[in-house]
């Protein structure tokens, strides 16, 4: 079984990220604990708890969470519901897809309104592997967001990204099939040895 690195420990890693205008400087704090390939719905109930406490800790409390994609509405509907309820948007974008290879369609996204009254937000995605998808759905919402702070949560973050979240539960080095990915008919990634079709009984 191929396994992963999760957050649970004390090394740490700094890296800067300059994205959209936001200047995101983040810590990687890992220790070799295994992670199954596949996340359990106990195992996200434990990363989301964690991601809460992480945003306790710092006293980040969102007024607006914006799930990104199917993985972000999940996990940001999880967060926002333990935390209080706390207001939920999505931000989706239109992709064409090509035997499982996903090409994504620039600047197509579904709209976000962010009030006045709005000061900080929280930008949910359930995976990060190369980043992309973050990094564009942050310079699509900059002016939307431009009077927020904003942060970004997720629960599996890749080693081997160009983009780090503010806050995650799980670090892994490979891809991982999380508990809402249950049929062949999720559509993930564009690497052959990562589709759904092939990791899915």
């Amino acid at each position: 079984m191929e396994t992963g690195l999760a957050v649970v420990g004390v090394v740490s890693m700094l890296v800067g990220l300059v994205t959209g205008g936001h200047q995101m400087y983040v810590v990687l704090r890992a220790r070799a604990a295994r992670v199954p390939n596949r996340i359990s719905w106990r195992r996200i109930e434990k990363s989301v708890n964690s991601l809460v406490e992480q945003m306790r800790r710092e006293g980040f409390v969102p007024d607006l969470i914006i799930g990104i994609g199917r993985s972000g509405a999940i996990v940001g509907g999880l967060v926002a519901g333990n935390m209080g309820n706390i207001p939920l948007a999505l931000l989706d974008r239109k992709n064409r897809w090509d035997e499982h290879q996903r090409q994504t369609v620039q600047s197509e996204f579904t709209s976000v309104q962010v009030g006045p009254s709005c000061k900080r937000v929280l930008l949910v995605i359930g995976e990060v592997y190369s980043g992309q998808s973050m990094v564009e759905c942050l310079r699509h919402i900059d002016a939307v967001v431009a009077h927020c702070e904003v942060k970004t949560a997720t629960i599996v973050q890749s080693r081997n990204t160009t983009y780090v979240c503010d806050y995650h539960a799980l670090l892994v080095e490979r891809p991982v099939t999380p508990a809402w990915v249950f049929s062949p008919e999720y559509v993930r990634y564009q690497d052959p040895k990562t589709r759904i079709r092939d990791r899915v009984a």
